[in-house]
């Protein structure tokens, strides 16, 4: 154990020594490349300086590469964008960065790093080795989605993926310099990264804790129509993993609103319109999947149906049909029906625009109104009759005679037309066709009449 901790001793040694005798080399000016966070050389970090260790060459222009390597990691391992003072100062607070004397003491760094900032920025250390950018160790933690913080001589680095194809590694360098000629977002070859000013001599695994994104969402809606004095209801059950739900409200095909919320259910008062509600669950992993719903408030009375019947006399015992538009916010129609000048019945419909019923002999009136919570419509009437008229009796004189044939062959030459009442009397063989068989069957009848 003795032979251990004097052994660990001496590699800081070592380590902080090495910090301590680099001399800056010729720096190379580059613009932020896609995948790195964070740019060393940016002339704003010439004016952040620790002085709680030096009071020269304590900036983190000169000396910030284990920070920056570190957010770059983080960045790329689940896009969360760490801020490099905050974390430079909790660093230069616990001694594990000491700018001006010696910079970052990465491994005290890397063990206490999880404990501040883990939890907040979901990631986690799975260890720190010495070794070399080949190790299989290292190799497998890329290939299953971590990253990895890494030393090369007086200069920290990260590397976030692998390419087994080719053999090379993805490393994000904060700092671009002639001595290591590496660019700073770039695929770079094994051999590279075991030989000179880039050759690994340790690295920190780190892994992403950011949790799965959760389920979508099942939702219910109170009503799918409502009035803007009401209000509508959107309720879904918890789900797992969740932490918020983010509600996207589009009227008439605009976005009207969007807002977050830990609640289970959304409920409001709102205008007229057509509407689209999408539900997403989040967590730190991103949001589901939105589930979409539609509804429709509405701010005035419906107009009025518009009525169709198949005939206007039905025989007794066939269903009476009667069949309408569908109008637009209404939520049910009322019919009052009468017989013979007297109430019938009251009805109420919701969801059809059909009225089907067998009714008894009679003269009817039907009454129709589309009805919603504001009111209802201006009455549309139609009226039929229920009876069984005589086969034959065109005229309804009570009889078939001569004169039924006389209109019927009026009608056959287009020179006469018949009521809905006189088409049914005419219809013979009731084949819902009137043509020459119904006068042969009318003669028929007459004869035997006779």
């Amino acid at each position: 154990m003795k032979k251990k901790k004097l052994l660990s001793i001496i590699t800081s040694f070592v380590m902080t020594l090495a910090f301590l005798l680099y001399i800056p080399v010729e720096r190379c000016e580059t613009n932020a490349a896609e995948g790195r966070l964070y740019n060393q050389y940016e002339e704003k970090w010439n004016d952040v300086i620790f002085t709680k260790y030096a009071l020269t060459q304590n900036s983190m222009a000169i000396s910030g590469c284990g920070i920056f390597s570190f957010c770059n990691a983080i960045y790329a391992l689940n896009g969360n964008e760490i801020d490099a003072v905050n974390i430079a100062a909790w660093a230069v607070d616990n001694g594990s960065y000491q700018p001006g004397n010696g910079g970052m003491y990465y491994l005290s760094f890397y063990n206490m790093v999880q404990s501040g900032y883990g939890e907040l920025f979901n990631f986690r250390i799975d260890g720190q080795y010495y070794g070399r950018i080949t190790d299989q160790r290292l190799i497998e933690h890329l290939k299953n989605g971590g990253v990895a913080a890494i030393h090369v001589y007086g200069h920290l680095m990260a590397v976030t993926g692998y390419d087994e194809s080719n053999n090379m590694y993805h490393v994000i360098e904060s700092a671009v310099s002639s001595t290591r000629e590496l660019e700073p977002d770039s695929w770079v070859p094994a051999e590279k990264m075991c030989t000179g000013n880039t050759n690994v001599d340790w690295y920190a695994l780190i892994s992403d804790t950011t949790p799965p994104a959760p389920e979508s969402p099942n939702i219910n809606l109170s009503k799918s129509l409502v009035s803007v004095n009401d209000e509508i209801g959107i309720s879904w059950e918890q789900v797992p993993n969740a932490e918020n739900y983010k509600i996207s409200l589009y009227r008439n095909g605009e976005l009207y609103s969007e807002e977050s919320t830990a609640d289970c259910n959304f409920i409001r008062q709102l205008p007229d319109g057509d509407y689209t509600a999408y539900v997403s669950a989040g967590n730190d992993g991103g949001y589901s999947e939105p589930v979409s719903v539609d509804f429709v408030v509405y701010g005035s009375v419906p107009d009025a149906p518009q009525l169709s019947v198949e005939k206007n006399l039905f025989p007794v015992e066939e269903p009476v049909k009667i069949t309408w538009n569908p109008v637009n916010n209404t939520e049910y129609y009322s019919i009052s029906l009468y017989r013979n000048d007297e109430l019938y019945n009251n009805i109420e419909l919701h969801e059809s625009t059909e009225y089907t019923e067998i009714l008894p002999e009679g003269s009817y009136t039907a009454y129709f109104s589309a009805c919603n919570a504001l009111g209802k419509s201006e009455e549309s009437k139609i009226d039929f009759t229920v009876g069984n008229a005589i086969k034959g009796d065109i005229n309804s004189d009570g009889s078939v005679a001569i004169s039924d044939i006389v209109i019927l062959q009026k009608y056959l030459l287009s020179c006469e037309s018949l009521t809905a009442e006189q088409c049914i009397s005419a219809d013979m063989n009731n084949d819902n066709v009137i043509n020459v068989f119904d006068i042969v069957l009318m003669r028929k009848l007459l004869t035997k009449v006779s």
